[in-house]
This record gives C-alpha cells, structure tokens and sequence, in this order.
C-alpha cells in the first residue's frame, strides 16, 4: 500500500500533468511524459536503494518548476518542458547507465517517453498510452556494447580521433578549442605534480581533450550571447558531458574507459555539481583534476583576476568542491609562476606534446 507521501506526490504530478495537456490546446507548449521502470534480475533484492538513487538524480534534474516526477508501482513518471528528443533519450540513457555500472547488470530499466504534441495521444488514457510506448511509441535503449579494438592499435585509432575530434572543436570556435587546450595541459601538469602513472596520465589527457565535445550539439549562440539564456537552453547547456558520452562519442569504443570523467567533470564533493549531483565517494580524482582546470580557464575567460587571486578561491573550496591535496597542488602550480608557464607553454597543433 502506498504512504501518505506517495499519494500525495501522485496527486500533484496528476494535477501538473492535467494542467499541461489543458496548456497545450491554449499555449502549444510542447512537452514530454517519460516513464522509467525499474526491474531486477531473478532473486535480487535492494530495489528499494536504487529507486532512492534514482530520485536523487531526478531531484538534481529538475530546473524548471513546472517540471515534476512521481513514483507508483515500480515507475517513475517524469513531465518535463524538454522537448528535444534526444535530449530526452541522452537523459534517461544517462540514468540506466548509472544503474548498470554501480549495480553490475542486477538492475535494469524500461524507459519510454511520448510528446505532445508530437505523438497521437488520447488525453483521457494517458498512462495506457505511456506503458505501451515503452515497447510501441519511443522506446529508449538503457545501453550499448562496443568492443575495444586490440591494443597494438589503440594510440593509433586515438591519435586520429583526437585529431579530428579537436579539429571540429576549432571549428565551432576559437574560444572552445583554446579552452580544450588549456584544460588539458593544466589536467596533464597537476596529473604530473601528482606523480601519477602514464597510463591515468594518457586516460587524463584523453578525456580533458573531449570534455566539452558535447557542446558541438549545442548552438553557437546559446553559448555566446546571453539574450538565448533560459530555463531551456541552460538545461540543453547542463547536459553537454552527456551529449559527448551519449550521442557523440557513444559508438567510439576507444573512449568507452573515460566516459566517466567526462561525464564527471562539471561535479563537486558536496553534491552540488550536475549533471548527477555526485559527492564525494562517487567521484574519481582524474574527473576532479579536469574539474579543478575547467573552471580555473572559466574564471581567467571572465574576470580581470590574477592566478594568486584564483588560487585563494580555489583553496577556499578546499575540502567542499575538490580534494584538498589536489586544491594544494593546483594553488602551488598557479602561485609558481615559472610551472605554470612551463605547463602552459603547449605546441601550434596542442598535441604534440602531450603524452599519446
């Protein structure tokens, strides 16, 4: 028997969901209805853990405050103002992703999703049409196989991908790819200071190279000019490590290993990062190295600010958003002058140098 909350919250997103399809016919705002189930492998228990872990994410995902989810009957019902359709695929192929690599295949998810007013829909049977796009209307794939190719060619394949990868970064803008280059020598460096191995050094490289490959999906001008900032287009802008690891990159198996810091690199210890709201025990410290030199190029693109200034901020989110060793090491290297012109000093083409 559901509690009292859950009922609540079903009578809430009926209601928003009711007030949604009337907005339609007034409006023609376009929306999107997904449903999620969760299903568990024969003689597993714990659903109940995941289905918490999904509500976290969902939490996080939520920026519109007509947006909303309930849960009955093992599904989540999710309405949401994204009307883009592979956004919507990005999302909840994001979440069973989630899923699968924390819980080793034990766990599984069914998502469908339908439009209005894309789809044909009966207003007055709405679940009925939502349970059978699950497997009729718009199925989503929860996951993908790709083998790795053999070892004696991966630098090879990888050196190519990267080339061409960071020849369409240069070619959406300078300001992208200049910043591609910066993230990955400053992520290379601190890796360096760290004493890292060379192979999490390559893995580093790799993914601070392609961690914004995501906005190749996203127009020029949302990213340039702030008249195009709203609800929607600053949700399209949070999805772009999942616009690389999901669209872009989904059928580059050569990649596969650093989806993870990709999709990592705009989180923080303390949960308030995006996409997931990861904290502290869920991030890997290659992903807060690329995090650390992300936003240090983003405060030097914004402010008139001095590297002494920057460290100061970075120490004082020593222990809250990034690991204190690494806030110490990366304070040193930009209160070093001399390192950090060493670090900084990349070739013409940006890879030369750099560890492949």
């Amino acid at each position: 028997m559901p509690n009292p909350s859950e009922i609540t919250s079903q009578v809430i997103f009926i209601a928003k969901l009711e007030s949604s399809i009337n907005d339609l016919y007034t409006t023609e705002n376009a929306f999107t209805l997904i449903s999620i189930k969760i299903e568990a492998a024969k003689g597993i228990s714990g659903t109940q853990e995941v289905l918490g872990l999904l509500s976290k994410h969902l939490k996080r995902a939520i920026i519109n405050e007509k947006d909303c989810f309930s849960f009955w009957n093992n599904t989540f019902y999710i309405l949401t103002y994204l009307d883009n359709k592979e956004i919507v695929e990005t999302f909840v192929n994001s979440l069973a992703l989630t899923i699968e690599a924390r819980y080793d295949k034990t766990f599984f998810l069914k998502a469908g999703y339908i439009q209005y007013p894309y789809d044909v829909i009966d207003p007055n049977n709405i679940f009925e049409d939502l349970k059978n796009a699950v497997a009729t209307v718009n199925p989503i794939k929860s996951s993908f196989e790709a083998g790795l190719v053999a070892d004696k060619d991966y630098n090879n394949v990888v050196g190519k991908e990267l080339t061409r990868y960071l020849g369409l970064i240069k070619q959406y803008g300078d300001v992208l790819y200049k910043h591609s280059l910066c993230v990955t020598k400053l992520s290379v460096g601190v890796a360096r200071t760290l004493n890292l191995s060379n192979q999490i050094i390559k893995r580093i490289m790799i993914a601070a190279i392609l961690h914004d490959v995501g906005y190749l999906c996203i127009p020029q001008k949302i990213l340039v000019d702030p008249t195009h900032h709203n609800v929607k287009t600053l949700a399209l802008v949070k999805m772009h490590p999942l616009l690389a690891t999901r669209k872009i990159l989904a059928e580059k198996a050569v990649f596969k290993e650093i989806f993870q810091l990709i999709e990592q690199h705009h989180e923080y210890l303390d949960g308030t990062g995006y996409p997931f709201g990861f904290s502290d025990e869920e991030l890997p410290l290659e992903a807060q190295i690329i995090s650390i030199a992300d936003t240090y190029d983003l405060i030097r693109q914004q402010k008139d600010i001095t590297n002494c200034e920057i460290a100061n901020f970075f120490i004082s989110k020593a222990g809250i958003r990034w690991d204190e060793k690494l806030v110490t090491i990366f304070a040193g290297i930009l209160m070093d002058e001399k390192q950090f012109e060493s670090i900084m000093d990349f070739s013409e083409n940006g890879l030369r140098d750099l560890p492949l």
